[in-house]
Parts: structure tokens; C-alpha cells; sequence
């Protein structure tokens, strides 16, 4: 048949026999196909001539693009399978691009992609274990400064004191700090001196003297002293 002298219609069905028609009633060539290309393997192929194949012969068997994308993966050696499923492609031309870069740093032999995904896990359990390190660091000097901060002044006193004053435990009524500004609150602890018994507020680190009413207060009047 010359193909300059045919019809439209003819080389329509010629097109739709050869590329679309999937029934195996009236193609039994399909079969075969299908076989062909579940085996298709890259081998000693160039990557891109194993991918037009695939392409090829995936359209002629109207498989979906996942399945051809799936099957030139599938296809690969195993190690340039690994490296390709890690870039996530959703397309076999991502896939091909993988591939090649793959190939480039020689994941195409499976030995040597081995070795080489040997040295680069090393290399980032090196890095986790310097940053672990680091952050343990960091965590100590952390809490040293947040212990240094938190030592009270009155660090020596007896926990079993109370204050015969603002009835604070843990001081005693001659370095008692209560201003007398406001009512004693044995329960609450001074945000300056973390001393129980009254407030930041209340405190004489704080409270001018002048605002004691009555001489209340464990000093009675004394001026503001640090502790």
C-alpha cells in the first residue's frame, strides 16, 4: 500500500489498529505486548533510548502514565531504583531526569551506589551526632544559668524558720523584708528575694520607707537593705 495514495479514513483504521485497538479478540499480538513490557528491563540501554521503550510500548498497551512511570523505575538496577523513588517523581520524564543524575554519581553499578550510600548515611549520623552533642551542651549551660539565677539570698536560713513577723517560712523575723504596705501573705513569695511572706510589691527592696504604715514590717521601720 503506497502511504502518499491512501485515504483518510483508511489510514485512520491503520492508526487505530495499531496504537489503540486493545481487543484481544481481534489482536492477539497484544498479549505478547504485555508480556514484553512487564519484562522490559534498562540492561545495557541508554537510559533515554530504555525510556522512549517504555513509553512506546506503554501508550501502544494504553497503560495509564503511573504504570509507564512505574515501569521504567521497576526497570532499573536496584540501587538507581532507590535513588529515583527518594526524588518522588510524578512523571516519568522527573523519573528519567533521576536517573541520569543517578547515573552521573554512579548508581547505575549497584556496588559502587552502595558504597557510596554507605559513605553518605556515615556522614549524616556524623552531623546528628556533633548537633546531639551541641544541643546537650547548650542544655547544661541552660541550666546552670537558670539554677545560678534562682539562688535566694537568704540561701543559709533554715527551711524551718518562721517568720514571726509576716509568717513566711524559711527566714526569720531580723532579716524579714515585708514592707508592711499591705497585709502579710505567708502563702505567697517575693518575685525579688523568692522570700515567703509578701510580695515584690511589699518589699522593702521596693517600697519607699516612708510608705510603712505603723512600723509594720519585719524591720520595723529600718531602711531598705540587700541581701
Amino acid at each position: 500500500m503506497d502511504p502518499y495514495h491512501i485515504s483518510w479514513t483508511a489510514l485512520r483504521s491503520k492508526f487505530y489498529e495499531q496504537y489503540v485497538s486493545m481487543n484481544l479478540g481481534t489482536n492477539t499480538s497484544i498479549y505478547a505486548e504485555s508480556v514484553a513490557f512487564n519484562n522490559l528491563t534498562l540492561g545495557t540501554s541508554s537510559l533515554d533510548d530504555f525510556h522512549c521503550t517504555v513509553v512506546q510500548k506503554g501508550k501502544k498497551l494504553q497503560k495509564t502514565p503511573l504504570d509507564i512511570m512505574c515501569k521504567f523505575i521497576d526497570g532499573l538496577p536496584k540501587a538507581l531504583q532507590y535513588f529515583v523513588r527518594a526524588g518522588r517523581p510524578s512523571s516519568i520524564d522527573d523519573a528519567l531526569q533521576s536517573a541520569k543524575m543517578g547515573e552521573t554519581v554512579g548508581y547505575r553499578d549497584d556496588q559502587p551506589s552502595i558504597n557510596a550510600f554507605s559513605a553518605v548515611k556515615d556522614d549524616v549520623v556524623s552531623k546528628l551526632e556533633s548537633q546531639i552533642q551541641a544541643l546537650t551542651h547548650k542544655l547544661d549551660t541552660l541550666t546552670t544559668t537558670v539554677a545560678s539565677n534562682q539562688r535566694m539570698p537568704q540561701k543559709q536560713e533554715s527551711r524551718t524558720l518562721t517568720c514571726y513577723s509576716c509568717g513566711g517560712k524559711g527566714h526569720a523575723k531580723s532579716v524579714c523584708n515585708w514592707a508592711g504596705k499591705k497585709d502579710a501573705q505567708p502563702d505567697i513569695s517575693c518575685q525579688i528575694f523568692a522570700q515567703n511572706g509578701h510580695s515584690a510589691d511589699d518589699c522593702y527592696q521596693y517600697v519607699p520607707v516612708s510608705v510603712n504604715r505603723q512600723g509594720r514590717g519585719g524591720g520595723r521601720g529600718r531602711p531598705p537593705r540587700s541581701q
